[in-house]
This record gives structure tokens, sequence and C-alpha cells, in this order.
């Protein structure tokens, strides 16, 4: 009976989460992948020639890539949400052409052929999201203006008039009666068919 109590405590996710946990997924899946292919295809390089220390040091920014922060890169380069880490990122104390060579290696994985593809499929998913997530807030607009009630008004005890046929009419007529009678207007024209 301890698995129906676990799914009793499930937490329920929203559309938004669910989304942004499988993208996250599927990214981070995929990233690992294509870093495991591009260490294999620089090892095999460095079989032919061990002496070689910039391959040597080519195989240790490809070993030191973190896969979460490149899948968050890429989420948030398509305008997905992407889950927060867990760990707080060690901050090394590595040499500032290190660091721009690891910038120019993930530049390079966003890159990566392998990975257009996800790419664009999780683009067409985050655009059909924003135009759902559009549309709903428009509902929700067109609703509020069409219900609107000045509740302040209520509040402070105005009576609210409905613009009744005609309403509008007499009291523009009132009003230039009154410019009239102050000097303000001149008078109406006499030129009734």
């Amino acid at each position: 009976m301890a698995g129906n109590s676990a799914l009793k405590r499930k937490r329920q996710h929203n559309d938004d989460e669910k989304l942004n946990h499988t993208a996250s997924v599927q990214f981070a899946r995929e990233i690992k992948k294509i870093k495991a292919f591009e260490i294999q295809k620089v090892v095999k390089t460095l079989a032919k020639d061990p002496q070689n220390s910039a391959l040597t040091a080519s195989v240790e920014h490809l070993k030191s890539l973190d896969v979460a922060h490149l899948a968050r890169r890429a989420m948030l380069s398509l305008g997905l949400d992407p889950p927060e880490t867990k760990k707080a990122k060690a901050s090394g104390s590595a040499a500032a052409g290190d660091n721009f060579e690891l910038k120019a290696l993930e530049a390079s994985f966003l890159k990566h052929k392998r990975l257009l593809p996800l790419l664009n499929t999780w683009k067409a998913k985050a655009a059909e999201r924003a135009n759902k997530l559009f549309r709903e807030e428009n509902v929700i607009l067109k609703q509020a203006r069409e219900n609107s009630k000045d509740d302040i008004a209520d509040f402070l005890g105005e009576n609210h008039k409905k613009n009744r046929p005609g309403q509008r009419a007499r009291k523009q007529k009132a009003l230039m009666e009154e410019q009239r009678k102050s000097g303000k207007a001149p008078p109406p024209s006499s030129t009734v068919p």
C-alpha cells in the first residue's frame, strides 16, 4: 500500500511545467550524446598523436562542459523557461582564455547539426505555446472589457445610469444652451426645413 500513498502525494504539474521539463530532458539527452561523440572523435585523433597538447586540452575542455548549462542555454534561446538547477554552479578559477574557449565550444555545440532538428521542433512548440497564451490572455481581456462596471463609482454611492436613446443628444443640447447663455457659443442658426 506504500505505492498508493506516493501517488496521493504526487504534485500536479501544469502544462508549462510539463513542457519545460520534457524539453529540458530531451536537450540534456541530445547534448550528452553530442558531447560523447565529440570526445570520441578527438580521442581517436589523439591516439594517432599522443604528444599533441592541443588535443589533450581539447579533450579536457569537452569533458568539463556542463550538459545542464548547455540545455539551459538552448531552452533560453527558444524562449522556454528552463527548470532551476539544484546544484550551485562552482565558480572555478579558470583563466580568461579557458573561459573564452568554453564559450566558443558551447556556441559550437548549440549550432551542432545533430541538435538542429531538436531545436527546430522545440522552436515550433514554443511558438505554438506563445500563441496559445496570447489567445487566452486576449479572451480574458475581452471579457474584462465587456463586463466592465465602474466599481469605484458603486463603492462611493454614485448612481450609474445607462445611456438611453436620446440621452446624449439632450445632454449636448443642454450644454450648448448653457454656453449660449454665458456667451461662449454663437446663437443657433434658424435653418429648419
